[in-house]
């Protein structure tokens, strides 16, 4: 498995599987991994590269959208890494432009063009970067990272929604109304509810319930 994202997902499952069965499987592994990614796999920048193979022109510039998945995933079983990693990514990506605040998808030295995996990238910013880091943000407990990323995103997902069905617009709609766009946000929603909980936030800003969240997608 080359994408670091990918390999942070694996031991994420066996650390999982850990915790429902008292054993320490993912310990070894995780503390291999940590070592190899920051002694071989360190960007400039402080962050993770992309992919470990150097298959690809990009595989070592961290990248927006695979960055915000290694993080959220590592947050589990490494949470000191991640949170060091999520402040080294937001000082690197996150960006506002034209009143939008979003996350690139490659730093601004790098020439990146959009693949299937980042989406489109509008000015820098990348529309998969972006939702991710939302899910991400929840999860390390960054809630007003996600905020800020939330009242620029939500607006755009609604308009998706309501231009979906339009003729030449229906396109653009669907991108960011589609099922993994959806369950995407979802998953961030629930995650930052979660976390709400848990402070005295929720008190002062009350969310709708699971069901009422679900009925709105």
């Amino acid at each position: 498995m080359r994408w670091s994202a990918d390999q942070a997902a694996i031991i994420h499952s066996i650390h999982l599987f850990d915790q429902n069965n008292g054993t320490k499987h993912h310990e070894a592994l995780a503390n291999r991994w940590l070592s190899i990614m920051k002694q071989r796999f360190t960007h400039e920048s402080g962050l993770f590269q992309t992919e470990v193979m150097n298959c690809k022109a990009y595989s070592k510039e961290p990248r927006g959208c695979a960055g915000a998945y290694l993080i959220y995933y590592m947050s589990a079983f490494a949470p000191e890494t991640a949170d060091e990693q999520w402040a080294l990514y937001k000082h690197n990506l996150m960006t506002t432009k034209f009143g939008v605040t979003g996350v690139r998808e490659y730093l601004p030295a790098y020439r990146g063009r959009w693949t299937p995996d980042s989406g489109p990238i509008i000015s820098g910013i990348g529309v998969a970067a972006s939702g991710l880091a939302l899910k991400t943000a929840a999860r390390v407990g960054d809630l007003e990272t996600y905020d800020r990323i939330a009242r620029c995103a939500d607006p755009l997902i609604a308009t998706c929604h309501a231009i979906q069905s339009i003729p030449i617009f229906g396109i653009v709609g669907k991108i960011g109304s589609d099922l993994l766009a959806s369950s995407v946000r979802l998953t961030a929603q629930i995650e930052a509810i979660r976390e709400r909980s848990n402070s005295k936030e929720c008190v002062l800003n009350p969310t709708p319930d699971f069901e009422q969240l679900v009925n709105e997608f």
